[in-house]
């Protein structure tokens, strides 16, 4: 599942580079959903949010999720919405969730975008699952989490 489709460039980008893919993406912007429609009508698009019309448990093998919490929305609303929507993706996933981030850790801000301190990120993460990888390693001013379930026979969440 693509978290955020937009026009579902992500999965252009798949299908030109030779994957073979079930996608499903959702968005909570109607007209993107509309128009990703008309571009791929054999696709599963949908118009939905996730935070108040989660999936059921496990409903899609990966969950991806990029560029979509960048805009700043004012005192400590990020966190609180990145936080929320990790907890619904991750559940929703069964094999592994990716989002990527604007990382704190540039030269320039933007007024208008939120910059997210990769440590605490991480630490939220921990607290769903016990295999978390944070990479901050790649050219652009982002890094991305991805969150993986604990296998059997370790103990914790």
């Amino acid at each position: 599942m693509d978290v955020g489709c937009g026009l579902a460039d992500f999965y252009s980008y798949l299908i030109a580079n030779g994957v073979n893919i079930q996608y499903t993406g959702i968005d909570i912007v109607p007209e993107l959903i509309d128009s990703a429609k008309i571009r791929h009508p054999n696709i599963d698009l949908q118009f939905r949010d996730l935070q108040e019309e989660p999936f059921p448990k496990s409903s899609f093998d990966y969950v991806v999720c990029s560029q979509v919490f960048n805009l700043g929305l004012g005192l400590d609303k990020n966190e609180t919405l990145v936080k929320d929507m990790l907890h619904n993706m991750y559940h929703t996933a069964r094999y592994g969730v990716a989002v990527d981030f604007l990382t704190s850790y540039v030269d320039f801000r933007q007024d208008h975008l939120h910059y997210y301190e990769p440590g605490e990120i991480f630490s939220y993460a921990k607290q769903l699952t016990r295999r978390v990888t944070l990479r901050h390693d790649y050219p652009l001013f982002e890094f991305c989490i991805y969150l993986y379930p604990s296998f059997e026979g370790w103990s914790g969440k």
